[in-house]
């Protein structure tokens, strides 16, 4: 079975709920998905509509600052429940739930940026609390590509031949190699840059191996 057919987390259909381009058109304009999560069919059977309105209203609550602004949150979700979005944000609307269809079955979407912006500059002075929510909802990575280019790249680090490299300074030169390209003044190709940090490796042995070489002589000298 599929991990995303249940919710497992109250922030799935929090997220489903306020993205934009999940966004219905019914006669009376733009709304949110409201009837799809009433119906729990998009979490699977697995998932009832009640409990998925009631867990996204806990997330946004949650993420809009807690107990404190609770009853201006309810407020803002009753009015987005019986209300439409401004008529005049249909186009906007319109852009954000447009899927365009690509070769291999994949499906372009608008961009997160401009989901995110949705909400934090066309609608923010309707519904200033949800859109708090949506911001920190709609910022989240979806994907673990950024960590699985952090353990490949701990991976060339820590070699047979390197293993006895601090911790510490494997974090530095990892922290070095994914921000060197956007340093301010730092230019160059992919392989200048691989030099660099070898260059930078390099050094980090050097230092271990005349500190090793330090202590022994110290060791030496006791004896």
């Amino acid at each position: 079975m599929k991990r995303y057919n249940f919710s497992y987390d109250n922030t799935w259909p929090a997220a489903f709920l306020l993205d934009p381009v999940n966004f219905e058109k019914n006669p009376g304009g733009w709304c949110l998905p409201f009837s799809v999560l009433g119906r729990g069919s998009e979490f699977g059977e697995g998932s009832g509509g009640s409990v998925l309105l009631n867990d996204a209203k806990e997330a946004i609550v949650r993420l809009a600052g807690g107990e404190s602004v609770q009853e201006a949150v309810l407020r803002e979700f009753g009015g987005l429940r019986m209300d439409q979005i401004p008529a005049d944000l249909d186009d906007i609307c319109l852009a954000l739930s447009t899927r365009t269809e690509l070769r291999g079955g994949k499906v372009e979407l608008s961009t997160a940026d401009r989901r995110r912006n949705f909400w934090l500059k066309s609608i923010y002075h309707l519904y200033p609390h949800t859109a708090i929510a949506a911001g920190e909802l709609l910022s989240a990575h979806v994907t673990s590509c950024a960590t699985e280019r952090n353990w490949s790249l701990f991976g060339n680090i820590f070699t047979k031949t390197r293993n006895r490299l601090a911790l510490e300074r494997a974090q530095k030169i990892a922290f070095t190699r994914n921000n060197l390209n956007s340093l301010k003044g730092a230019k160059g190709t992919d392989e200048e840059i691989q030099l660099s940090v070898i260059d930078l490796i390099g050094k980090e042995e050097e230092e271990e191996e005349e500190e090793e070489e330090e202590e022994g002589v110290e060791e030496m000298e006791v004896e």
